[in-house]
């Protein structure tokens, strides 16, 4: 269990998240436009200009936590190995002039330094392929994977506080498991992490004055994969699909982004839509009918209330499930079965402004609204 110790350590770090990102938004109202989110493109869902460098609040909340902890080796380690997936995000919040492709091999690349620099890579699968497994292959899938859930992460951050809030929960969650586990190392690591995301959070929902960015996304995300393979490389009784059903709904969200991508509206893979899962619960808002209580939250700020039980469900049946692998592969059967019947749902809704046996698009180009007729 998390110790009454370490309480004051994980509030010094969401403190010092919430003030860095708190600083962020009085740049932006100074006038300083330096790394602003305009509001053209397909994806945006705001309507004045927003600083997307959350992710220096991110990485100076893990720096000043690392400080708190006299930074010992392992974590330095971790921290320089987040390096170039943090940069090359953060230089395309500045400079909006990155390619997916470039900042793919820098998510990558953070991924071989964990391993390689930090000592962290993926020890087994509990697949009955793992005794063919080469030392070189755990190196390089644990660059894949850290790499994957760098991307996943930057995904779901779509609506305001969706991506921090998904963190902290999972970061909750791995820390719960370490405290069960007496992994200190591995507690300690959950924990920055668990203050950095949270702390943004209580700055970005549910005004949203404030993004996390690539670079704030993608530390996020190698942090998290930094924490669960430091967790199951620690503890042989814990299994390895632990990972993947903690992270199932990230997870299914880009394989199936992807997949919808490529092969059913036959376009690049990384060409961006409105039809994340995310991005669906927000356009059919209509259905949106808060309680009293929550009427001063927006529709965007209210997608991550309604994206709830997908939000919470998975992690929790991890931490449940986390020494069976059986229950483990169930909950990420289920999260998959879950996100694709909301997502079915979602697509076929057919609100009452539109005519009968049609339905709303929430494919955007450039030049396309949510209110375009297409057949997603």
């Amino acid at each position: 269990m998390i110790l009454s110790a370490e309480i004051p350590f994980l509030c010094a770090v969401t403190l010092a998240s919430s003030t860095v990102a708190a600083l962020l938004i009085l740049k932006g109202r100074l006038g300083i436009r330096a790394g602003m989110d305009l509001t053209e493109g397909v994806q945006k869902l705001h309507s004045t200009p927003v600083p997307r460098i959350g992710g220096v609040a991110v990485f100076a909340a893990l720096v000043l936590g690392g400080a708190l902890l006299s930074f010992p080796t392992g974590l330095l380690a971790i921290l320089t190995a987040a390096l170039p997936a943090w940069l090359w995000g953060l230089s395309e919040d500045l400079t909006r002039a990155r390619s997916p492709l470039s900042r793919l091999l820098a998510t990558m690349a953070s991924g071989l330094l964990l391993a390689l620099f930090a000592g962290l890579s993926i020890p087994r699968l509990d697949l009955p392929i793992d005794p063919f497994i080469t030392p070189l292959l755990w190196i390089l899938l644990t660059s894949f994977a850290v790499s994957g859930l760098s991307n996943a992460i930057n995904i779901v951050d779509g609506v305001n506080g969706l991506a921090s809030f998904v963190a902290a929960v999972m970061f909750a969650c791995l820390a719960l498991v370490a405290g069960r586990f007496g992994d200190q190392a591995s507690l300690q690591i959950a924990l920055l992490g668990l203050g950095a995301s949270f702390g943004f959070f209580l700055v970005n929902w549910p005004r949203g004055r404030v993004f996390l960015g690539d670079g704030g996304a993608y530390l996020l995300g190698f942090w998290l994969g930094a924490t669960a393979i430091s967790l199951i490389q620690h503890n042989p009784q814990l299994t390895a699909w632990f990972a993947l059903a903690l992270f199932a709904y990230p997870v299914t969200e880009t394989i199936f982004s992807s997949y919808r991508r490529r092969f059913h509206h036959e376009v690049s893979a990384t060409l961006p839509d409105r039809l994340h899962l995310h991005s669906l619960v927000y356009l059919r808002r209509s259905r949106w009918r808060p309680l009293p209580a929550l009427t001063w939250i927006n529709p965007n700020s209210a997608t991550l209330i309604r994206l709830l039980p997908i939000v919470l469900i998975p992690p929790l049946g991890a931490c449940l499930a986390a020494d069976s692998t059986g229950l483990s592969i169930a909950v990420v059967l289920l999260t998959i079965a879950f996100y694709l019947g909301w997502f079915r749902r979602l697509v076929r809704f057919k609100p009452s402004t539109s005519p009968r046996g049609r339905t709303r698009s929430v494919l955007a180009s450039p030049g396309r609204t949510s209110s375009d007729a297409i057949r997603p």
